[in-house]
C-alpha cells in the first residue's frame, strides 16, 4: 500500500494499520512454492475518508412572508457547512406546495465560508405555499449530503381586481 510491502503471507491478508484520509494505491503480486514473484497487478486506489457529518444548510432569503411577483427572479441566499469543511457544491429547488413536490432549479458553488447566493426564475402561478431549498454536497470522498428549506413566503400572478359603481 502506498509503495509498501504490507504482506507476503498466505492466499488472503488482511491489511489492519490505519490509513489517514485520502488517496491510497495498492496492487498484489504472488510468490509461487520455490520463491518466484509474479508480476504485480494493477494498481488501484482506494480513498479513506473519516468524515461522516451530514453537510448543515441554512437558507436565508427568500424571508417567511415575502411577496413576489410570479415569473420574475428572485434571491436566494444560504450558507453550506460541514464540521470537518466547507461544502462547495449543491442545487436549488423550489416547490409551490409547500414541498410537497420540488423542482430543479440550477446547481451552485458558494463563496468563502460556504457562503452562497444564487438567482431563480420564480414560476408563473399563485401560491402562498412557496419555498426555496438548497442541497448542499460536503467535500469528502463520500459527498455527505444535506438540505435546507427557507420559510415559506408569497407568489402572486393576479393583478388587483377594481369594480366601479355608479350611484343609483
Amino acid at each position: 500500500i502506498d509503495g509498501t510491502i504490507v504482506a507476503t503471507i498466505g492466499a488472503t491478508t488482511t491489511y489492519s494499520q490505519a490509513l489517514a484520509d485520502g488517496a491510497h494505491v495498492w496492487s498484489v503480486r504472488a510468490k509461487d512454492s520455490v520463491g518466484n514473484w509474479g508480476s504485480s497487478s494493477a494498481s488501484e486506489t482506494t480513498i479513506v475518508s473519516t468524515d461522516f457529518d451530514s453537510t448543515v444548510i441554512t437558507v436565508e432569503a427568500p424571508a417567511v412572508g415575502t411577496n413576489y411577483k410570479g415569473g420574475e427572479t428572485a434571491s436566494v441566499v444560504y450558507k453550506i457547512s460541514d464540521l470537518n469543511g466547507v461544502a462547495n457544491s449543491g442545487n436549488i429547488y423550489y416547490s409551490t406546495n409547500n414541498g410537497s413536490t420540488w423542482t430543479y432549479v440550477t446547481n451552485v458553488t458558494t463563496g468563502s465560508a460556504g457562503v452562497g447566493t444564487g438567482t431563480i426564475l420564480l414560476p408563473s402561478v399563485n401560491s402562498t405555499q412557496m419555498k426555496v431549498k438548497v442541497e448542499g454536497f460536503d467535500t469528502t470522498p463520500y459527498s455527505n449530503i444535506g438540505t435546507g428549506e427557507s420559510a415559506v413566503f408569497n407568489v402572486d400572478i393576479t393583478g388587483p381586481a377594481i369594480t366601479i359603481s355608479t350611484p343609483t
